[in-house]
């Protein structure tokens, strides 16, 4: 990942309104599931599902698996 381009959650939000989903999804190829879990906190929430949708499926599953059951109730309801 560049050093310069931290994945925030405005950074986030931007890149999903523009519809730059695959360099989202690099991005978040070479975090820690529990930073993009982080992530979700600040999101707002109609960024929630598409957030995780754009995640690479294995990478998917940890985030979920690192959320709070609350993070976990809003993308399952």
């Amino acid at each position: 990942m560049n050093e310069e381009m931290i994945l925030t959650a405005d950074l986030v939000t931007e890149l999903i309104d523009n519809r730059h989903l695959s360099q989202l999804r690099s991005l978040t190829e070479e975090m820690q599931a529990e930073d993009i879990a982080e992530l979700f906190l600040e999101l707002p929430d109609g960024y929630l599902s598409r957030f995780f949708r754009i995640l690479h499926k294995d990478i998917a599953a940890d985030v979920f698996a690192s959320m709070d059951p609350e993070q976990q109730e809003v993308l399952i309801l």
